[in-house]
């Protein structure tokens, strides 16, 4: 194989180069992925909550459910999403979905080793620390404080892996003297 073919490609790829913490990142990329489809599931029932029907069945299921602090939490989740009015459950449902699709986006690019998903990632998530330590003062609970642990380690291991991980040059940085190897004559 021609070596300056060779660092041709590895120049016009934006893959960070697969090593030791494939895995890590597969786990990053899977936990975006799930939770896109639990952002999914959540506007969906979001905007189910919209048909009367719908909101007197999970009513109705609530009441049933074994556990007094079962009933609680959902009835509480019900008169919350219900209170809030047709036009705020509409745009919660269309935020919700928006955000799933960056879940997704992330996720992808992820499984792809893209350096931009990377970068999105940390972005993303530590823009969500503020507000998850907030959160804690509020109200602490193990759930809480294993997502602020979990993310800040997603952070932590991802901004490692881009400034441990050399980046690609884009396509034709750096080839200004050499020869490219499909360039006609």
């Amino acid at each position: 194989m021609n070596t300056d073919h060779a660092s041709a490609a590895a120049a016009n790829s934006s893959r960070v180069s697969p090593g030791k913490g494939d895995w890590t990142l597969k786990a990053i990329a899977a936990l975006k992925l799930l939770e896109a489809l639990v952002l999914c599931a959540t506007g969906v029932a979001a905007l189910e909550l919209l048909r009367p029907d719908i909101a007197q069945a999970v009513d109705d299921w609530a009441s049933v459910l074994p556990l007094a602090s079962e009933q609680h939490i959902v009835q509480h989740l019900l008169n919350s999403l219900t209170g809030l009015g047709p036009h705020r459950i509409k745009a919660l449902g269309v935020g919700v979905f928006a955000y799933a699709g960056l879940f997704v986006v992330e996720g992808i690019g992820l499984l792809r080793r893209k350096r931009w998903a990377e970068w999105i990632t940390v972005l993303t998530t530590a823009m969500l620390v503020p507000f998850e330590l907030w959160e804690l003062t509020v109200h602490t609970t193990l759930a809480k404080i294993a997502a602020l642990v979990i993310n800040l380690l997603v952070v932590w291991y991802l901004v490692h892996r881009i400034r441990s991980t050399p980046h690609a040059q884009p396509s034709g940085a750096g080839t200004r003297n050499q020869a490219r190897p499909y360039a006609t004559p």
